[in-house]
Formats: C-alpha cells, sequence, structure tokens
C-alpha cells in the first residue's frame, strides 16, 4: 500500500504542473503580442509623420512659388498696376494662370511632387501707403476648377505673405 501512495503522489504532481505549461505558454505569447503589436503601431504613426511631412513641403513651396511669380510680374514690368487689359500670368510652360483685377489674383497647379499641388495668390496694392501685398495659398492637393485652385478635403494648406 506504501507503494501506490507515492505513485499517486507522483500523478498528482504531474498533473498539476501540465497546467503550469500552459498557463506559462499563453502568458510569454501575450507578452509577444503586446511587443509585436506596440512595433506596429509605432511603425503606422511615422509612416503617417512622413506622408504629413510630404504633404506640408508640397503646400509650403505651392505658396512660394505663387509669390515668386507675382514678384516676378510685378518687380519687373508692374504688371498688376494697369488696370483691366491682363487676362493671363505664365510663371511656366506647365502653368496656365488667369488673372482677375482688384484685387489681382490668379491660380497656379501642376505643382508638387507629384503634380498635385497648387495655390491661390492675391496682389492687393495701396496706393494711399505706397506698398504692395501679396498673399498666397499654397494646396498640397488640389484641382483647378473655373480657374481657382479648390483645394481637396485632406488637402494641407500653407500661407505666405509679404508686403513691399
Amino acid at each position: 500500500m506504501i507503494i501506490k501512495i507515492i505513485k499517486n503522489n507522483k500523478k498528482d504532481y504531474f498533473s498539476k504542473s501540465r497546467g503550469f505549461v500552459i498557463l506559462f505558454a499563453v502568458v510569454i505569447s501575450s507578452i509577444l503580442l503586446a511587443i509585436g503589436l506596440g512595433v506596429a503601431n509605432i511603425a503606422l504613426k511615422e509612416i503617417n509623420f512622413s506622408i504629413s511631412s510630404k504633404d506640408t513641403n508640397d503646400a509650403f513651396f505651392a505658396a512660394d512659388t505663387g509669390i515668386e511669380c507675382a514678384l516676378n510680374y510685378d518687380k519687373t514690368t508692374d504688371y498688376f498696376s494697369n488696370t483691366g487689359t491682363q487676362t493671363q500670368v505664365d510663371c511656366a510652360e506647365d502653368f496656365h494662370v488667369f488673372t482677375s483685377s482688384d484685387p489681382w489674383g490668379f491660380s497656379i497647379d501642376n505643382l508638387g511632387s507629384s503634380s498635385n499641388s497648387c495655390a491661390n495668390v492675391k496682389v492687393i496694392k495701396d496706393p494711399s501707403l505706397g506698398n504692395t501685398r501679396i498673399i498666397s495659398y499654397g494646396y498640397s492637393k488640389g484641382t483647378k476648377i473655373n480657374g481657382i485652385c479648390n483645394p481637396s478635403s485632406k488637402s494641407v494648406e500653407r500661407v505666405l505673405e509679404i508686403i513691399y
């Protein structure tokens, strides 16, 4: 009888340790899953940040292109002081730009790294103060409708303004 009790104790010992191994495996796999999800979350945030940086750069450089185009026309020919005769401003071969008077305004499209960016520019001449104010709104994504740049709903906007 003594031998049977010892065997029963060994059986009880091994049957209890089997449950511990399963619990240990579940805990370890949960920890590894949590680490994997954390790394995936960080990678996703980095991807979104890099896309946001690209859109910000495209919008800024679209606005800068609008400012430079207006400055080029105004400084070299005083284009925006003349009244009623201007119909078009061409900053480069690919830009299709139209103007209106008081305040002067034009749009530039096909800008940016993927040619989806555009800019709306206003030129305001104030003869009483003797200064010119140029405001350029650059958008990372937009299309030209009726001669005006219309940004998409997920477009990034950057505004540059100069007064001289």
